[in-house]
């Protein structure tokens, strides 16, 4: 997968988790390294982090899994 190619598909799930969560949480693509194999994503906004923090997460797994 070509560099271009993986920036596509991370910023397409982006949207996509953006499309639910935001405004009360959202991702930005911060960076990716240059052999593709690590991304940085920023997540802000107000999110609990004793109950329920990993939904911000899990429950987009399951929707596009």
């Amino acid at each position: 997968m070509t560099s271009k190619d993986l920036k596509t598909k991370i910023e397409g799930a982006i949207r996509t988790y953006n499309k639910y969560r935001s405004p009360e949480v959202s991702a930005k693509l911060i960076n990716i390294e240059k052999d593709n194999t690590k991304f940085t994503v920023l997540f802000k906004g107000a999110s609990c982090r004793t109950c329920g923090f990993y939904d911000y997460f899990e429950d987009d797994l399951r929707r596009t899994g």
